[in-house]
């Protein structure tokens, strides 16, 4: 049986939007979050494949700014779960103890 988490995790958009929020200081307006996207390499369809799943599980929101502009926004379960993912990723990283 899979896990929730692992189910999200694996499509390609799932990390790669929180971990490009949280280097926005969690938010940022929407042309600027897909900007970023296309500069890890990254295409819209990745985000798209996942954004409602980021939103049911509120890891992420929307607002609009003073000007009226979409800004993406890490929920602070969203910031909670790019630590854990962190934490994971510096566990796998420590050298095997032999």
């Amino acid at each position: 049986m899979e896990s929730n988490f692992f189910k999200y995790y694996r499509k390609r958009g799932f990390g790669l939007t929180l971990e490009i929020l949280a280097e926005l200081n969690s938010e940022a307006e929407e042309s600027i979050f897909f900007q970023a996207l296309k500069e890890k390499g990254s295409y819209l369809n990745e985000y798209y494949r996942v954004k409602k799943e980021l939103l049911n599980q509120g890891l992420i929101k929307y607002r609009l700014n003073e000007d009226y502009d979409k800004v993406i926004m890490l929920t602070q379960k969203g910031r909670n779960v790019h630590e854990k993912i962190k934490e994971i990723e510096e566990i796998l990283a420590q050298p095997v103890e032999k």
